[in-house]
């Protein structure tokens, strides 16, 4: 035997796939991935404790407001800077490490007034990894309320100037301030020189607006003075100054406007980045409509699935409920650490109606995703179940709650080297393509969500499961089922990851993207065609996470970092129990066999089905196979049950050589047991009816045998006659059946319906005083038509019934040479009649003609 072929080589050799993946994953991707740069030397809570520290040392008063920090990213800037110059030339010259480098990367504070039309920004910072300013802005209501002021600036400007002193400064200060919010005062002397646009006002502006800007990031690079505007917006009159650097890094120019006000204080600091850098590869527009196109055939496909396999029972949905419920309120708990998260910005404590809004809508993506997740789920089982089984073997035993054998354990341990080499191979493929980069997004969970760890477990794993149960149990199974191919499941997964941008990292230009997310895809097949759905979901989620972890160990002192930790500890902990199930679990011979309800009710039902056909099969045995020749006469009969069995039954029985006996009649119910009734009666009249020639006495005895053993409540209507061909008499009786249709030769309708009650409705006694027979002589041309009322009641879809009187027109006008072509006229006209409306009764006709 070839090595490769078998599995415990095979198994051995992922294992090493695996271990050699994870290490070529964590030894190579911060040579590629731009947050590799990233050194945070803050954190949330001394981010905000800096710009509070900033606000003050320009004397602005300390303000209640509520206050969040995260770090932000330049993705345009970043992504162009690495399409232009290559992603190893990017991460040079933004080390870190480098004195003068482009803020690519910084944390934001945002200083919120939270009123009860909501939530103002009313002071922004932007502070570099390190803590330095780069922006400010503060919103014109603290301006305006707290009136603020520079003395330290007021006395650069004029503490050289002859008669200054403190009371002096006081005052320039009073009138500065009401220049500044609008007021009337006038400036005069030296006091104009600071701010206003009317005299050479020096150099004073530019430099207060030089001081705030050499006590921040932009000390760095050297500016130049550009241009110098005032102006007011109507609450506050402000000097707008703009420097533009004289340095240029990597085509980057920054520029620095500063909104400085009349009594020295900023209001404003902002930058632009400058560059005649080419936009970075985009999503196009062809792919944006193909994904969308994808997604919404995929929903109407689903849907349409689920509801032919709901009407055909082929589902089981008792798993796929416990899979919704857990789903649903996975989502919704993912929402409610998003929520609380937010709580300090969105929400005060008198706004219920706030909070209770958001939480129901939580609750709706919560519900959402649970009846996604049951179709899906649902669909999935029923259409693997039905094609491909042994992908499910695994997942039978986890859903049952055997996790401790070895068939899981040697699942969790394939699905986990299935995730470290996938991994290792992403990585690899990135370094195959040297112009393709890592988008510079990023997207800290700890920034998102409370319990980080948690929630990226839970978000990893819905992501995860709805992907591969989507791509792998529906559509693969459903085309494999098409083709009868294998290898078109790994063909599959290749077409939807590679047009599936939803990764947690984006790989830019969209064409290497594309091809590195089809060649994931690719592999995920062929791992799910090799082993199972159970490790092909496990590996992804794995590889998910791999993925979605990268900035809690690549970047320094990353707020991410208990991610990162929670993955690997969750790994570990994996290994171990897989292991452990491994060495101490059940054998798989010893593991019982799952099969679903519903397929127990299909095998169940189909045994009921082939037990019907046999029944059928043997009760149209019972009827006769053709009408005898009569001499003289011209006979035809037919019965068309309702459902498989019924419960009609007729028959034609020559007597002796001068009589023949017609019957028929109609066991009140359906199906088997009207059948069984159906096939005892017959056994009853060929056993008395040579013996008691009189119709009458005939019925007696009949009616008293099944009394005898039949059911309480169960009756036979019936019509039992004997034709002499000597005399063409016919004497019969009628035990509560329909009445017989009597056509003459002279097309005149007589309705033959003597006195009778139905076989089993009375005791001896009562029923041959309730009973008559009659005499009738049938001449050429005659033709008499016995039926049940499974002709006459026979329904439209107006729910109008067919009736004698219809039957009886019928008759009337027609000049049938046969009793075949009568029979075959009458059925014919009940069926147009009834048009679409389903059979709720049998059919039985006898016609007989003389």
């Amino acid at each position: 035997m070839l090595p490769f072929k078998d599995q415990r080589f095979l198994d051995i050799s992922l294992l090493v796939l695996g271990f050699l993946g994870a290490v070529w994953f964590f030894v190579d991707m911060e040579n590629y991935h731009p947050l590799s740069i990233v050194e945070i030397n803050l954190d949330e809570e001394r981010a905000i404790s800096t710009a509070d520290s900033l606000f003050h040392f320009w004397e602005y008063q300390q303000v209640n407001l509520k206050k969040r920090a995260y770090v932000e990213a330049d993705n345009d800037l970043i992504d162009r800077i690495q399409s232009a110059y290559g992603r190893k030339n990017y991460l040079l010259t933004n080390d870190s490490e480098n004195y003068r480098s482009l803020p690519l990367y910084r944390w934001a504070v945002d200083q919120f007034l939270v009123t009860k039309e909501g939530a103002v920004n009313a002071v922004s910072f932007e502070l570099s990894k390190e803590g330095e300013l780069l922006s400010v802005n503060v919103d014109n209501d603290i301006v305006s309320e707290q009136r603020p002021s520079s003395r330290k600036l007021i006395r650069a400007g004029f503490g050289e100037i002859t008669g200054y002193n403190i009371q002096r400064e006081d005052s320039i200060i009073t009138n500065l301030l009401d220049f500044q919010h609008m007021g009337s005062s006038s400036l005069d002397g030296f006091e104009i020189l600071l701010m206003s646009d009317e005299h050479d006002q020096g150099n004073f502006v530019w430099q207060g607006a030089e001081w705030y800007l050499n006590n921040s990031y932009w000390k760095r690079f050297n500016f130049r003075q550009d241009s110098l505007v005032f102006d007011d917006d109507g609450q506050v009159r402000y000097a707008q100054l703009k420097f533009i650097s004289t340095d240029t890094l990597m085509g980057v120019i920054p520029e620095i406007n500063i909104e400085l006000l009349p009594a020295g204080v900023i209001r404003k600091m902002s930058y632009n980045l400058i560059n005649d850098i080419p936009f970075a590869d985009e999503i196009s527009t062809t792919k944006i409509n193909l994904i969308s196109g994808f997604v919404l055939t995929m929903i109407v496909w689903l849907l349409f699935s689920f509801y032919l396999r709901i009407k055909a029972r082929a589902l089981d949905t008792r798993p796929a409920l416990i899979i919704s419920i857990l789903t649903g309120f996975s989502a919704l708990f993912l929402s409610i650490l998003a929520l609380i998260k937010n709580l300090n910005v969105n929400y005060q404590a008198e706004e219920i109606a706030t909070l209770f809004s958001q939480i129901l809508q939580f609750g709706v993506i919560g519900a959402l995703t649970a009846v996604s997740f049951f179709v899906v789920t649902a669909v999935s089982d029923s259409v693997t179940r039905q094609y491909w089984p042994l992908q499910l073997k695994t997942w039978d035993l986890v859903r049952r709650g055997m996790f401790k054998n070895k068939p899981v354990g040697l699942a969790l341990l394939r699905a986990i080297c299935i995730g470290c080499f996938m991994i290792g191979v992403y990585t690899v493929l990135i370094q195959l393509f040297p112009e393709a980069y890592i988008s510079g997004n990023i997207n800290f969970l700890n920034d998102e969500f409370i319990l980080s760890p948690v929630a990226n477990t839970i978000r990893s794993f819905l992501y995860a499961l709805g992907m591969v149960v989507i791509v792998f149990l529906i559509l693969g199974n459903q085309f494999y089922a098409k083709t009868g191919k294998k290898w078109v499941i790994p063909l599959v997964g290749a077409i939807t990851f590679g047009f599936n941008n939803s990764f947690s990292i984006t790989i830019n230009p969209e064409i290497y993207g594309v091809l590195i997310q089809a060649f994931i895809g690719l592999m995920l097949g062929i791992f799910y065609v090799r082993f199972d759905f159970i490790t092909t979901a496990i590996g992804f989620f794995v590889f998910a996470n791999f993925l979605s972890t990268i900035p809690g160990w690549i970047v320094s002192n990353s707020p991410d970092e208990s991610s990162f930790i929670g993955f690997l500890l969750l790994l570990t902990l994996s290994l171990g129990v897989s292991i452990y199930f491994l060495f101490l679990g059940e054998d798989k011979d010893r593991l019982p066999e799952y099969i679903p309800e519903y397929l127990e009710d299909q095998a169940r039902e189909q045994r009921v089905q082939q037990e019907l056909d046999i029944a059928r099969n043997v009760q149209e045995t019972f009827l006769p196979e053709k009408t005898p020749e009569i001499t003289g006469f011209d006979t035809s009969a037919i019965c068309i049950p309702a459902q498989e069995t019924g419960g009609d039954y007729y028959d034609i029985i020559r007597l002796n050589e001068e009589k023949v006996a017609f019957t028929i009649g109609d066991v009140s119910g359906k199906g088997i047991q009207a059948a069984f009734y159906m096939t005892f009666i017959k056994g009853v009249i060929h056993s008395l009816c040579s013996i008691f020639l009189s119709p009458k006495q005939m019925m007696f005895h009949v009616n008293k045998l099944f009394s005898q053993n039949a059911t309480r409540g169960t009756f036979i209507s019936m019509i039992y006659g004997v034709l002499d061909l000597s005399n063409r008499s016919f004497t019969y009786v009628r035990a509560g059946h329909n009445p017989i249709l009597f056509k003459k030769a002279d097309d005149s309708i007589e309705w033959l319906q003597p006195v009778g009650v139905g076989v089993g409705m009375a005791n001896e006694k009562n029923f041959d005083k309730v009973f008559q027979e009659d005499e009738i002589i049938l001449h050429q041309g005659d033709v008499l038509i016995l039926y049940t009322d499974g002709i006459t009641e026979a329904q439209n879809e107006e729910k109008e019934f067919y009736d004698e009187k219809r039957l009886q027109q019928l008759i009337i006008t027609e000049k049938m040479k046969s009793a075949k072509e009568l029979r075959d006229l009458i059925i014919e006209d009940v069926r147009t009649f009834a048009g679409s409306s389903q059979q709720s009764d049998d059919m039985t006709l006898v016609v007989i003609k003389g």
